[in-house]
């Protein structure tokens, strides 16, 4: 018996498909073997559709915590890291431009 469907189904489900051909050409070609993605920048609404993405996609979602491993400056709330994802992509990509 499956958990009933979330309501953003329709719009999920499409994007949802094209993953799971992109993980199955990465398994085929390059013999790799998926067993969880990482699900980062999603807030409201990812626990009404999280559950129908992991059962479409064979794989457990995990929502890392992106400051894990940094040093923060006292200045950082790190209470909602993902409100910061961007400044902090852009952070990285900035510091590998200049390395």
């Amino acid at each position: 018996h499956h958990a009933p469907r979330p309501a953003p189904e329709p719009f999920v489900s499409p994007i949802l498909s094209q993953l799971s051909l992109s993980l199955d050409y990465l398994a085929s070609k390059h013999g790799l073997k998926f067993d969880h993605a990482f699900l980062m920048g999603v807030g409201a609404g990812a626990s009404h559709w999280s559950t129908y993405a992991e059962e479409s996609l064979r794989l457990k979602l995990v929502s890392p915590n992106p400051f894990d491993g940094i040093v923060l400056d006292k200045g950082v709330d790190p209470s909602n890291a993902t409100r910061q994802l961007v400044a902090l992509g852009a952070a990285i990509a900035g510091m590998e431009a200049t390395i």
